[in-house]
């Protein structure tokens, strides 16, 4: 994947992260370089206090054979914001 398909699928995940529940997903794609995917909400819970997500990516780039799947913890920041922690 570009750089600009990572830019991509991370303002679709912080938008769901930030407006989303649980279960709903959102598709994303790079005309430009012909990868899409989708980002998921799989479940949220409390980790010392810090409200955190789990979210779900899934990548296809042009001309592959199969779709990458990666799962990863999202907590919010005091400021606010989500960050990826795991």
């Amino acid at each position: 994947m570009l750089a600009e398909d990572f830019r991509i699928q991370r303002s679709t995940a912080v938008d769901l992260l930030s407006s989303g529940r649980t279960g709903d997903s959102r598709r994303w794609s790079n005309p430009g370089s012909g990868a899409q995917g989708e980002v998921s909400l799989l479940d949220e819970f409390q980790e010392r206090g810090v409200q955190c997500r789990r979210i779900k990516y899934v990548s296809l780039t042009r001309g592959a054979s199969s779709q990458t799947e990666v799962v990863l913890k999202a907590c919010r920041e005091p400021s606010g914001n989500w960050a990826i922690v795991g």
